[in-house]
């Protein structure tokens, strides 16, 4: 079994895990009202929703004496490729014992291609069950699904109180469900804060700023966007995809491209974009807007698609600051593919509350991450 080592899963059950009581019943009906392979399954749902933790939480309190084999197609340049490679391994160092598979990432992948995968793994008569995870909830013809979503109150009321010191008041408590609504993920992050905060942060949390750009408080730009408000978008998935194997390809998109593009990963992030007429004026190439509890905030997002070796001086970041003030937006980020002067980032340094910069590493690191959360 030596080929297939590298796609072997350890489960560890985890006797802390709360929730999910109906959705774990519905897996073991699932796999053992029968003795023929059951029928593959969809799992799906938001992310940071707990599908991945749901799925290993199943095979590691069941009693499945299957191994179970796990495929991440996540942080895949190719997903295909990694499909192929595992079906190779599966092919050549046959199970003896029965087994499942787990395909994590099953948005890459289209409906012929789950297809075909099913066809492939059924083939080998040990299978004992395929399991897809993903964000997008789509019917597949011979594929049952179950979609996750946001904790209900008794659930989510026993996950804060696990996660919260004992000494918090029921106001704390209370406020936590409010404001994350369920969402396990969010549940996690608020939690963490609340206890570990620094002074001030506290009253800032509970009266419902989760994050304020103007004093820096809470979750991360990334953390809030990302985690509780996720969105699936896929208008540009192919040439995300290019980009992911090909990254210096960015420099071959036109100026708007490159805007379309930009637009594309914020609103995969959770923000909500408008892209602006193309104008020579600058500072507000895109309008990023981010629902909160306390209401929508408002950043400016400007655009610089330059050659690798023309660095964005401290004009422009200064110049992106003057409209930031007279937009009395919430913050303004300029992003860039190529990089930033020492001048620049002092600059935005006195402002880093306000103003951000982000680079091609950042842009790479953001391509790399589409889907992926």
């Amino acid at each position: 079994m030596d080929a297939m080592k590298e796609y072997e899963f350890k489960s560890v059950y985890d006797s802390t895990f709360i929730g999910r009581k109906h959705e774990e019943k519905w897996l073991r009906d699932h796999y053992f009202r029968t003795f023929r392979p059951p029928r593959p399954i969809l799992v799906s749902g938001f992310a940071g929703i707990g599908k991945t933790t749901l799925i290993k939480q199943f095979l590691a309190s069941t009693r499945l004496s299957s191994i179970p084999y796990w495929v991440d197609l996540e942080r895949a340049n190719d997903p295909q490729e990694i499909i192929n490679h595992f079906l190779e391994c599966l092919y050549v160092d046959i199970p003896r014992r029965d087994f499942i598979v787990v395909v994590d990432g099953s948005d890459f992948l289209s409906s012929e291609q789950i297809h075909d995968l099913i066809r492939k793994i059924y083939n080998v008569k040990a299978t004992r069950g395929l399991i897809f995870i993903g964000r997008e909830s789509r019917d597949i013809d011979g594929v049952e699904h179950l979609n996750l979503v946001n904790l209900d109150e008794s659930e989510a009321g026993d996950l804060v109180a696990q996660l919260m010191d004992d000494e918090s008041d029921n106001f704390s408590l209370t406020k936590v469900l409010g404001m994350t609504k369920g969402h396990p993920l969010a549940i996690s992050l608020l939690a963490k804060l609340l206890k570990n905060g620094q002074p001030g942060n506290l009253e800032s949390i509970l009266s419902g700023h989760i994050y304020d750009f103007s004093k820096g408080i809470a979750l991360s730009n990334t953390e809030i966007i990302t985690n509780v408000r996720p969105r699936i978008i896929s208008a540009t998935d192919y040439l995300i995809q290019k980009l992911r194997k090909q990254p210096q390809s960015i420099y071959d998109l036109a100026p708007r491209k490159f805007e379309e593009l930009l637009a594309e990963l914020l609103t995969d992030m959770g923000w909500e974009v408008e892209l602006t007429k193309a104008t020579r004026d600058g500072g507000k190439d895109i309008l990023a807007y981010l629902d909160t509890e306390v209401g929508k905030m408002l950043c400016l997002v400007e655009a610089k698609k330059y050659r690798e070796d023309r660095k964005v001086g401290v004009d422009l970041v200064r110049s992106l600051y003057g409209t930031l003030y007279d937009h009395r937006a919430s913050s303004a980020m300029l992003v860039t593919t190529s990089s930033f002067t020492s001048g620049a980032k002092e600059f935005q340094e006195k402002y880093e509350y306000q103003l951000s910069l982000r680079d091609y590493s950042d842009l790479v690191q953001w391509i790399q991450n589409y889907k992926s959360l």
